[in-house]
């Protein structure tokens, strides 16, 4: 009989079952997908450090688990497609779902429709169709037929029936919600059949927070919070504006006579009140909003620190590697970018504006306008320059370019390098990680015969 192998000690199988560097270097994570490894890795981590074997083990397990999945997943969108438009009279542009354009068009009879990648058609012909979307890898649009308006789901159903208005799905949980409004009622309606909110006077802006729906809630002239069990929060305040969630407390702005602060649902307050705020958000573990100081608009952090007053204007914060970081605007008109410590990466070379931000493997990127469009580095260093760049994307750690030649009205891909990696077409819609720093794109080709919506693979 053959020996069995001895069983492996916990601390070797832990010793295999680490993530490698080199392992998480390969697959393109979203934000939202690194946010939730890492917590894992942390976890994991400090259940190691704790003594806790088969808890770290299994944390570990999960994460490569997880990584897995993404790869797999990324691994599936590597197909390449051609959508053939000549029946069409027009079309809007194509929404990514999963790696597969799907688009709104218009037929010869200006019936409207929704046609998948393999140019089949999603539900029946409409007098009106909008506001396409993605809700966890599905298609979810809303339609209209007469007087009547509703959400449209993948499989091309009705979500929930007719009503007399509808606004457009989101993705709550991996469901589609919506507000709908009938016989005079707004409500928020969930695929599962939920209503929500109809004891309130309007409803608006749901958001899925804690597993549990929240909203916006006018009750006679005022707005509060409330969620779907019937929870109301805000109620102090004249107003409430923008829901949301941050370090693990429900966030939002109130007002109080003519001014506005941030708070929270334990009724902490942060800051002072201002003019105006806006934008909460959640950067480094803090909370960072914008603000009205007088004249100008500023940026706050949870401590009350004041960004961005001695410029002449300033855009929303926005988070790389943790830090704030913001466009700003002297009062010379010079266009360039702020760090949260200060640091002016561009102020002397007389930019007329500064986009795209973008953390690129840790590290900041934008674009800048002068006689022409330059891609930028934290150093300030203008690596790469075309007379039109559409967008910058980070793909596997390389910096990747949509760009367009003088007079030539086409668009392409280039690398950081200047090198071009795709053909030139009329339009590029996404440019889209994949493995080993492959990437997609979805584009608009235009022929004697029409339009064409294609997907192609390309290599950084």
């Amino acid at each position: 009989m053959p020996k069995e192998k001895p069983k492996q000690s916990l601390e070797s199988q832990l010793k295999m079952a680490r993530p490698r560097r080199h392992e998480v270097k390969r697959v393109p994570l979203t934000p939202e997908e690194k946010d939730f490894l890492g917590e894992i890795m942390d976890k994991a981590v400090a259940a190691e450090k704790a003594g806790k074997l088969q808890e770290a083990l299994n944390l570990y397990t999960e994460y490569k688990n997880e990584l897995l999945r993404i790869k797999e997943s990324l691994a599936e969108k590597g197909s390449e497609f051609t959508i053939d438009l000549k029946d069409y009279i027009d079309h809007a542009d194509p929404v990514d779902i999963n790696g597969k354009p799907v688009i709104e068009v218009t037929d010869k009879n200006e019936k409207h429709l929704v046609i998948n990648e393999k140019g089949e058609q999603i539900g029946e012909e409409y007098d009106l169709t909008w506001n396409l979307k993605n809700i966890n890898g599905r298609a979810a649009f809303n339609a209209r037929k007469g007087n009547k308006e509703f959400i449209i789901n993948e499989k091309g159903k009705k979500v929930g029936g007719e009503f007399d208005n509808v606004v457009c799905p989101e993705d709550l949980g991996g469901q589609i919600v919506f507000i709908a409004k009938k016989d005079g009622k707004a409500f928020i309606y969930t695929e599962k059949g939920k209503k929500i909110g109809e004891q309130y006077d309007s409803v608006d802006l749901p958001e899925f927070i804690k597993g549990k729906i929240f909203f916006l809630a006018k009750q006679g002239e005022r707005w509060i919070i409330a969620n779907e069990d019937g929870k109301e929060l805000g109620k102090e305040y004249d107003d409430v504006k923008d829901l949301r969630f941050i370090n693990n407390k429900i966030t939002f702005r109130g007002k109080k006579g003519k001014k506005w602060i941030i708070a929270n649902e334990d009724g902490e307050e942060f800051g002072e009140a201002y003019l105006y705020v806006e934008s909460p958000m959640e950067i480094g573990g803090k909370l960072v909003y914008q603000a009205k100081k007088g004249r100008r608009w500023i940026i706050v952090d949870e401590n009350g620190r004041e960004f961005g007053e001695k410029y002449g204007g300033i855009g929303k914060p926005l988070e790389v590697a943790g830090k704030i970081i913001y466009s700003s605007i002297d009062r010379e008109g010079n266009s360039f970018i702020v760090t949260e410590d200060g640091t002016e990466i561009g102020r002397d070379q007389g930019y007329k504006r500064t986009d795209n931000i973008k953390d690129i493997n840790g590290t900041i990127v934008f674009t800048a306008l002068k006689d022409k469009w330059y891609v930028v580095n934290e150093k300030g260093e203008q690596i790469a320059d075309y007379y039109l760049i559409g967008q910058i994307e980070d793909i596997g750690g390389e910096i990747a370019i949509i760009a367009s030649d003088e007079g030539d009205g086409s668009w392409f891909v280039a690398n950081e390098q200047g090198k071009a990696v795709s053909e030139k077409y009329d339009e590029i819609y996404c440019l889209e990680p994949l493995t080993d720093n492959k990437a997609y794109i979805i584009a608009r080709i235009t022929d004697e015969e029409g339009d064409k919506i294609v997907k192609k693979i390309i290599e950084i």
